[in-house]
């Protein structure tokens, strides 16, 4: 074998190794971006923004755009959220309350590839509030109770009649709450009834989630 021919096959060796030595070139990482809306929404105005924040993986990763539609199940797309610019999504009261889906609707990083992104569920009800007021009579305590919710046909708070709530009561220094009665509001919003107490109590009145309302619990009353 002559010396050129053994230098060439000797660098042609020394190649392959290097080819099978150097280390594969990394693959692109795929970018990805989630959004965090709120998990529940009360409805008391006409209109609502509500905000919304994006995941630091959103600018870690490279995205450049994502975005995101508010989908009713029986109305189709409410809203659109968008990175990097939109933080919010805009909620009317005409729009029907429920449950929301976050929808991912796509999204690229700097090198317009695909991006992955999260869904989310966004439960919407009518805002209500509770109170409670007592008045001593003799050995009993005659209790009101009242509720009131957000109306979209009215646009503003109104009473909120055959509503189901329990007015409970505490002995003054202690935690455990006791149900005094299951209660039913009349059409004006209020109940009122009376209990035997011999001594000073504290007082709430609970009404539980709705349909399309959120639940409400009073403010505790000291009554003497």
């Amino acid at each position: 074998m002559n010396r050129r021919l053994a230098a060439l096959m000797t660098c042609a060796a020394l190649l392959a190794t290097l080819l099978v030595a150097a280390p594969a070139p990394k693959a692109h990482a795929q970018a990805y971006c989630n959004v965090y809306a709120p998990s529940r929404v009360s409805v008391w105005s006409y209109f609502q923004q509500v905000n919304v924040t994006y995941g630091a993986g959103c600018g870690l990763s490279g995205t450049e755009f994502a975005w995101w539609s508010l989908v009713h199940p029986s109305t189709g797309q409410e809203a659109v959220m968008a990175y990097p610019d939109n933080t919010w999504f805009d909620f009317y009261s005409f729009n029907p309350t429920g449950r929301y889906t976050v929808r991912p609707e796509g999204g690229y990083d700097i090198n317009y590839d695909d991006i992955t992104q999260n869904t989310s569920t966004v439960e919407v009800r009518l805002g209500s509030v509770a109170y409670i007021s007592a008045a001593r009579s003799g050995g009993y305590h005659v209790i009101t109770a009242r509720t009131y919710h957000y109306s979209p046909n009215y646009g503003r708070i109104v009473a909120t009649g055959s509503r189901t709530g329990q007015v409970q009561y505490r002995p003054v220094g202690t935690t455990t709450w006791r149900a005094v009665a299951t209660i039913t509001t009349g059409s004006n919003g209020h109940w009122t009834g009376r209990t035997w107490s011999p001594g000073a109590r504290e007082y709430r009145v609970v009404f539980g989630d709705a349909g399309t309302l959120w639940s409400a619990t009073s403010a505790t009353l000291h009554a003497g």
